[in-house]
């Protein structure tokens, strides 16, 4: 493998020029500095959205490689993982911005630290003004304070998201993502796990990503279901690494599972009603999480 890094970005109807654009010019500011930017569009189905990714391909050193069928988070990750020529991988999602001028120089000095996987962190930019009523943009921010590098490093393995983070090639290509988990979510959790049972341990640094821009109200809310089933299906796999089956895992040891899935039966139109609408609340979508993973796991069995 060459010396440098490859910047991978995975993209689904999303536009991403301007982060490509970013990224590349932090990296071609360094002497020297061995880089590729790769896109891979896991199947996107806006045609205009392709056609404005296009352009990708003028600037130095970038790829934009359109694939029509979608195969899923993972798999579209261990895709980028088998195009790269370079040392080092940085994955990146294609809705953050960088708003870091040392994103690149960070990384590349992190590659010294002889650490195989760093997660460099995200932030929420401030735009409470345009986003008051939005539910993830209240999540996020919540998520992202409540996240600490401290809180982080003391749990290393759990606290790992693939919206941004550095491994080396080898490492990646010998413990790939698991192609199983076709559908939204958990991907990340189940490859923080995967490592961990190698020996490998996850680096954390500040090198964050922003996120500026958040789905409708109702999107977020069946994307969240979604990621929930994928976690009833897995579940066993990943054991010690959600809280939210660590807590179901709790009430049905205090035998108070059949209670609040009573009480999610009764109230989960009305909870649903208040995440899509205009003033959504986290409390109610942490209850709502809970009762609707308890009635996936009913189901299951």
């Amino acid at each position: 493998m060459k010396s440098g890094i490859s910047f991978l970005i995975p993209t689904y109807n999303s536009v991403c020029v301007a982060l490509v654009t970013a990224i590349a010019r932090q990296a071609e500011a360094i002497a020297g500095f061995g880089y590729e930017v790769i896109v891979a569009d896991d199947g996107s189905t806006q045609a205009d959205v392709i056609a404005r990714n296009e352009p990708i391909n003028n600037l130095t050193n970038c790829r934009y490689i359109i694939r029509r069928q979608n195969v899923g988070r993972a798999s579209i990750r261990n895709f980028l993982a088998s195009e790269s020529q370079y040392h080092w991988l940085v994955f990146v999602d294609s809705d953050v911005q960088i708003n870091n001028p040392t994103f690149v120089s960070t990384y590349l000095s992190a590659t010294n630290n002889r650490q195989p996987v760093i997660y460099g962190g995200f932030k929420v930019a401030d735009e409470a003004g345009t986003y008051k009523h939005n539910l993830r943009y209240a999540y996020e921010r919540h998520y992202c304070h409540t996240q600490t590098l401290a809180k982080r490093r003391r749990h290393a393995n759990q606290h790992f998201r693939s919206c941004n983070f550095m491994i080396r090639c080898d490492v990646m290509r010998s413990t790939p993502m698991d192609e199983r988990m076709q559908a939204y979510g958990y991907e990340d959790v189940m490859l923080g796990k995967r490592l961990k049972e190698q020996g490998i341990s996850i680096s954390h640094i500040e090198n964050p990503v922003t996120y500026s821009h958040f789905e409708t109200n109702k999107t977020f809310v069946e994307k969240t279901e979604e990621a929930i089933r994928t976690l009833a299906h897995i579940r066993q796999d990943l054991s010690g690494y959600s809280r939210l089956d660590h807590i179901s895992t709790s009430l049905r040891k205090l035998y108070l599972d059949t209670l609040f899935s009573g009480l999610f039966k009764r109230t989960r139109n009305r909870w649903r009603s208040n995440l899509c609408g205009a003033n959504p609340r986290l409390i109610t979508f942490q209850l709502y999480k809970l009762g609707y993973y308890l009635e996936c796991l009913n189901h299951k069995e």
